[in-house]
C-alpha cells in the first residue's frame, strides 16, 4: 500500500474523531464488528488488508499524521483490520477497523470508527497521481514527516526512516491559523474554519487549516511557525481567529505583505510607529448584544439561578463582553418579571479554553448547589459543563456560545451566538472582489445585531425555551437594533470581580464571583 494511503488514514480517522461527539445514539453497526468494504461494485476487495494492486508494501505499522494536527498524532494499522489512532493534543486513543479497496490506479479506504464501544463514524479517502483527498471535501495532503511538515521542528530524523518527504504538490492560496483548542471545538476554530472551507468549496479555492504545535499551550513561536508554513504552503490570505494571534500576527505579516490576513474577533493592528498593518484587518462582535439576549431570555424562562463559565483569566475581550452582556440581560428580564436572580460568574480553569477535570468539578458544585442553567463560553471548556450537567440530572441546562451547540447536548437550551462562519465567508468575497485596499486593508468591521451578526438561534431544533417565544425574541431583538435597548459593552481586561459587579448598582441581580 502507498505510504500515501498511509497518511490519508491518519488524516481521515482524526477528521472521524473530531465529529464523534455529535454522531448519532443508535449505531447502524456494532462496534467491534468487522466493516463492509462498500467500495464501487466493479472493485475488488483486498480481505488481506495487507497489500494493493499497486504495491506491494505491508500497510502494517505506525505512521504520523501532518503536524498541523498536534505533534505525536500518529495511526497505526494493525493486523487483521484493526487500527488505532491517537491523538495528541486530547491525549486520547481510539480503536477502530478497516478494509482497502483496489480501483484502478485508485485506492479507496472505508474506516469504521468507534469511540469508548459506541459507534461513531465511517468514511473514505482516496489517493490518485501521489495526491490524497478526502471524498466530498477539500482536504488534501502529501507524503511529509512529522517533523518535516512543522517548521522550526527540532529533529532532522523523520519518526519513521522509510516515510519520504517529497516537495508539496499542491498550495492552498486559503489558510485558517486555529486558537488554542481543538479543530472543531464547537467556538472560533469550527466557525472560522468552516466559513473558509465554505467559500473555498463555493468558489473553487483551495483551503487549508494549520494547527499550532503545542495545542492547547501553543505560544507565540508556534502561531508565527503555523503562519509561515502556510505561505510556504501558498497561502493568499490567512484567517487566524482569537486574540492570541496578535503578536504572531503583527510579526508575520510585516514580514509578508504580499500576504493578507483576516483577525477574526481582533482588533486593528499596528506597526512599530503606530500606524495600522494595510495587510491586516479585523473582525469583531457586540458580544454583549448576544450574552444580552441570552441572559434575557434564560430569565424570562424562568431560570432564576445562572452561571458563567468564561475563558481567558478575564483578559479576553469577547469572552468579558459575553458574560457582561449576559448579566445585563438577565437583571433586565428579572425587572420585568420583579423576580430575584443569582449569577455565579467565574474565569477560573479557563486559560487555555480547554476541557478540564477541574472545571468539571467546579461546574458539577454549582449544579448540585442549586445553579439551573450554565453559560459555557470558551471554547472547548464547553466539554466540561456537559459533563457536570449531564451527571447532575435532567434539570441541569447549558447555554452555548459562538455557534449554535445545541446539537452537541440535549441540555442546551439556546447559545450566544455570532456569524463566525458567515462573517469569514463575507470578508473572504470582499477580499477575492479586489475590495481589500478600500473596505479591508488596516481596518476593523464591528458587527453586531444590526449586522446580523449576533444572536441566539430560533430554529425549531434550537429553540428548547418552555415560555420565552420566539416572537417575544424577534421583539427584543429588533430593539437592539433601533436603538431601544442600549447594552453597555465596556468591560475591561482584568477588571470584572465581585467589587466591579458591586458597583454596577443591579437591584434584581445578584454577582457571585469565584
Amino acid at each position: 500500500m502507498s505510504k500515501y494511503m498511509k497518511m490519508t488514514l491518519a488524516m481521515l480517522l482524526l477528521v472521524v474523531f473530531m465529529f464523534a461527539l455529535v454522531a448519532c445514539d443508535t449505531p447502524s453497526i456494532n462496534c467491534g464488528e468487522d466493516c463492509d468494504c462498500r467500495c464501487n461494485s466493479n472493485s475488488t476487495p483486498n480481505t488481506n488488508n495487507a497489500n494493493n494492486s499497486n504495491t506491494t508494501e505491508t500497510i502494517f505499522g505506525k505512521y504520523y499524521s501532518p503536524g498541523s494536527l498536534g505533534a505525536g498524532t500518529y495511526l497505526e494499522i494493525k493486523e487483521d483490520g484493526v487500527c488505532e489512532l491517537y491523538y495528541s493534543i486530547d491525549d486520547i486513543t481510539l480503536s477502530g477497523t478497516y478494509k482497502i479497496c483496489a480501483e484502478g490506479t485508485i485506492t479507496v479506504c472505508e474506516v469504521v470508527f468507534c469511540f469508548e464501544n459506541r459507534y461513531v463514524n465511517e468514511g473514505i479517502a482516496y489517493i490518485q497521481d501521489g495526491v490524497l483527498r478526502f471524498d466530498g471535501s477539500s482536504y488534501v495532503f502529501f507524503k511529509k514527516s512529522l517533523f518535516d511538515y512543522i517548521e522550526g521542528g527540532d529533529s532532522t530524523e523523520t519518526p519513521d526512516d522509510t516515510i519520504e518527504t517529497p516537495e508539496p504538490q499542491q498550495t492552498y492560496e486559503i489558510a485558517v491559523i486555529t486558537d488554542v483548542g481543538t479543530l472543531m471545538d464547537g467556538g472560533y476554530n469550527q466557525g472560522s474554519w468552516e466559513g473558509a472551507k465554505a467559500f473555498a468549496e463555493a468558489n473553487g479555492k483551495t483551503v487549508q487549516y494549520y494547527q499550532p504545535k503545542g495545542g492547547s499551550t501553543a505560544q507565540d513561536s508556534d502561531r508565527i511557525a503555523a503562519m509561515k508554513l502556510a505561505i510556504s504552503n501558498g497561502a493568499k490570505v490567512i484567517v487566524a481567529p482569537g486574540f492570541l494571534q496578535a503578536t504572531a500576527m503583527t510579526t508575520v505579516a510585516l514580514q509578508h505583505p504580499e500576504v493578507k490576513f483576516i483577525f477574526i474577533d481582533g482588533w486593528t493592528l499596528t506597526d512599530a510607529s503606530g500606524d495600522p498593518i494595510p495587510n491586516v484587518t479585523a473582525v469583531v462582535y457586540k458580544e454583549e448584544e448576544s450574552g444580552f439576549l441570552a441572559g434575557y431570555a434564560a430569565v424570562m424562562d424562568g431560570y432564576t439561578k445562572l452561571g458563567y463559565t468564561g475563558g481567558g483569566t478575564g483578559y479576553n475581550p469577547a469572552c468579558n463582553r459575553f458574560g457582561y452582556g449576559f448579566v445585563q440581560g438577565a437583571e433586565a428580564a428579572a425587572k420585568i418579571k420583579n423576580v430575584q436572580v443569582e449569577v455565579k460568574f467565574s474565569f477560573q480553569h479557563g486559560a487555555s479554553f480547554s476541557a478540564s477535570p477541574e472545571l468539571k468539578t467546579q461546574i458539577s458544585g454549582w449544579y448540585q448547589g442549586g445553579t439551573e442553567v450554565v453559560f459555557a463560553c470558551g471554547g472547548s471548556m464547553f466539554e466540561s459543563v456537559k459533563a457536570a450537567a449531564e451527571e447532575a440530572g435532567a434539570n441541569a441546562k447549558i447555554i452555548g456560545v459562538d455557534v449554535d451547540q445545541s446539537s452537541l447536548s440535549n441540555r442546551v437550551i439556546t447559545s450566544a451566538v455570532k456569524g463566525l462562519k458567515e462573517s469569514v465567508e463575507i470578508v473572504l468575497g470582499q477580499f477575492y472582489a479586489g475590495k481589500w485596499d478600500a473596505e479591508l486593508g488596516g481596518k476593523c468591521q464591528n458587527l453586531g445585531a444590526a449586522d446580523n451578526s449576533v444572536g441566539l438561534p430560533t430554529t425549531q431544533y434550537s429553540w428548547r425555551f418552555a415560555n420565552f417565544t420566539v416572537n417575544q425574541y424577534n421583539e427584543l431583538f429588533a430593539s437592539i437594533v433601533d436603538g431601544t435597548i442600549v447594552i453597555d459593552s465596556n468591560a475591561p481586561a482584568g477588571a470584572l470581580n465581585q467589587a466591579w459587579f458591586n458597583a454596577k448598582g443591579y437591584t434584581n441581580v445578584t454577582v457571585i464571583f469565584e
